[in-house]
């Protein structure tokens, strides 16, 4: 994403972080270093995150594929 993407006259993010610590522990509390990094709105002033451009559907599969596993756990526990 380059800097004219992002200056927009309307800041539309569902989230915004105030400071660098706390978007970065939120993109590694939901697993997505690599996948997701973050700019400072010029509108807002705070910091917005966005996907790296061709990550989506690696982290579509992964989270698809991360669900399926669990489901097969959860089933093959209630078995034994």
């Amino acid at each position: 994403m380059n800097d004219q993407e992002r200056q927009k006259s309307i800041c539309d993010s569902k989230l915004d972080f105030t400071t660098i610590n706390a978007v970065r522990e939120h993109i590694v509390h939901i697993n997505k270093v690599g996948i997701l990094d973050f700019y400072t709105c010029p509108v807002c002033k705070c910091y917005h995150t966005y996907t790296l451009q061709g990550k989506t559907i690696i982290s579509a599969k992964r989270e698809h594929s991360r669900i399926k596993r669990q489901t097969t756990e959860n089933r093959i526990k209630k078995l034994r």
